[in-house]
């Protein structure tokens, strides 16, 4: 049982990774697609660290990914691979396909 969860709101942006496309078909798929870029001042927030794993849940559903600090992402947004792994929580919007905000928790 986790001691403490931190909590907070994040707009994901997914980007196309032609490595990871390379990888679709081997072991290594999953654990490249299940990273998350975040500013210092989130994963501050977040009271965790480059490496660790945090969770990413909405109405669609919840994954796992591991923090990565990235020193250009913006506060407040976090940034993914496109992959199987981000479409479990992605929603179909009528004019385009979006992300819904993204509740964030991480556990110490």
């Amino acid at each position: 049982m986790p001691s403490a969860t931190y909590e907070t709101e994040l707009e994901i942006i997914t980007f196309g990774d032609a490595f990871l496309s390379l990888k679709k078909h081997s072991p290594e798929y999953n654990k490249a697609a299940a990273v998350i870029y975040l500013s210092e001042e989130d994963i501050k927030k977040l009271n965790t660290s480059s490496g660790q794993t945090i969770f990413l849940k909405n109405d669609q559903g919840k994954i796992e990914a591991e923090v990565k600090l990235d020193k250009t992402c913006y506060n407040a947004v976090g940034m993914m691979p496109a992959s199987r792994l981000i479409n479990k929580i992605i929603t179909v919007d009528e004019d385009f396909l979006s992300l819904k905000q993204l509740k964030v928790t991480a556990y110490t």
